[in-house]
């Protein structure tokens, strides 16, 4: 069957909205605060914005450390590819060299 609707109607739904910016502590209330408040919601904008910074930080830490594994797979293929090359270079040079003797 089709689960029954929590919010009826707008002012419900304009209140689940409310409480969900409470609970996200990012963005700011409509109304105004005490200033005891207003300095505890400073200090949780603070630890809001370090948590993303740390976020941010570590997803560059990430991407780094993929770039690094990039390169040293780059250069294992390039190693790997310069010797495959040289050596099939090297037979087919051989077998250029048996068809022209």
């Amino acid at each position: 069957g089709v689960p029954p609707r929590i919010a009826v109607g707008p002012q419900t739904h304009s209140t689940n909205h409310h409480i969900i910016r409470r609970r996200s502590g990012c963005s700011a209330p409509h109304t105004r605060q005490p200033t005891t408040r207003r300095h505890l919601y400073n200090r949780l904008m603070l630890s809001c914005l370090l948590f993303r910074l740390l976020h941010l930080l570590v997803a560059l830490l990430h991407l780094l450390l993929a770039l690094i594994c990039l390169l040293l797979a780059l250069l294992r293929l390039r190693r790997f590819l310069h010797c495959l090359l040289t050596s099939s270079f090297i037979t087919l040079w051989d077998h250029f060299n048996a068809i022209n003797r």
